[in-house]
């Protein structure tokens, strides 16, 4: 049975005149050669944009993800 965790708090950088916004996921499961896939959903995005706006839809396609692997 595969264990899965959202890790609740995004990540946000400012690099290279962009932003970032990502939500990291550990799938914990036997079949993975290190017991776990571990991947990032991450958006990059301008400089100006207000990433509050993107906060639900990165966490939603990180669960989508999520989906399609565990199933």
């Amino acid at each position: 049975m595969a264990i899965y965790r959202y890790m609740i708090i995004f990540f946000f950088s400012n690099a290279l005149d962009h932003k970032f916004i990502g939500c990291p996921i550990s799938i914990e499961n036997a079949k993975y050669s290190r017991n776990a896939l571990v991947f990032n959903v991450c958006f990059v995005l301008g400089p100006n944009v207000d990433t509050i706006h993107y906060e639900g839809v990165v966490k939603k396609l990180a669960g989508y993800m999520t989906s399609l692997e565990v199933i």
